[in-house]
């Protein structure tokens, strides 16, 4: 069974679009989220997030706890958690790491970086800087526990080894689909 991993997204994509309205409502209730907040200026943008950041959690939380209990879920988890020793003498896997948790943590940064601005002593600077970068670890770690529990679950189902899905996921596509750097 060799299908390049192209078409099998394409698959999976199909089949979750085209048998509800959920992505098109979703991404409608986000550009109206979107519109609101740019039209009421900078003033809305806290406020917003106060709203937005913990239900995005909600929602990672939720789909995390889904995402265990499915079947052939714990084979993502297995792959997920067993590493590769000869990949950590190889500079490459350390500069796409360092890479990925330099695109994670920079939007924050630069978000500090203007919030810094107004912070004063009473504000923990330190505090905060410690903190936000482990949150964002915490965060990864569990959206990968949950892509590899959902995505072995689904392809397993389907028929594919282990090894075809490792190469599914690895696998760089035309619109950069792939997820891991292993």
């Amino acid at each position: 069974m060799h299908v390049s991993s192209v078409s099998v997204c394409d698959d999976i994509n199909s089949s979750c679009s085209q048998h509800n309205d959920w992505p098109v409502l979703c991404h409608f209730v986000s550009v109206l989220v979107a519109a609101i907040s740019v039209s009421r200026g900078v003033s809305s943008i806290e406020p917003m997030n106060t709203i937005v950041v913990p239900t995005l959690l909600l929602i990672i939380l939720f789909s995390f706890y889904w995402g265990l209990f499915l079947p052939f879920a714990h084979i993502g988890i297995e792959h997920f958690f067993t590493p590769n020793w000869s990949s950590f003498g190889e500079s490459k896997m350390w500069l796409d790491a360092i890479t990925q948790n330099a695109w994670d943590t920079g939007a924050a940064q630069g978000a500090f970086l203007t919030y810094s601005i107004y912070m004063t002593r009473k504000n923990g600077v330190v505090r905060i800087g410690t903190l936000t970068p482990l949150c964002n670890n915490f965060v990864s770690l569990l959206c990968g526990m949950l892509v590899f529990s959902c995505v072995f679950s689904v392809l397993t189902q389907d028929g594919y080894s282990s090894d075809r899905v490792l190469e599914i996921i690895q696998d760089n596509g035309p619109a950069n689909t792939g997820l891991t750097f292993i």
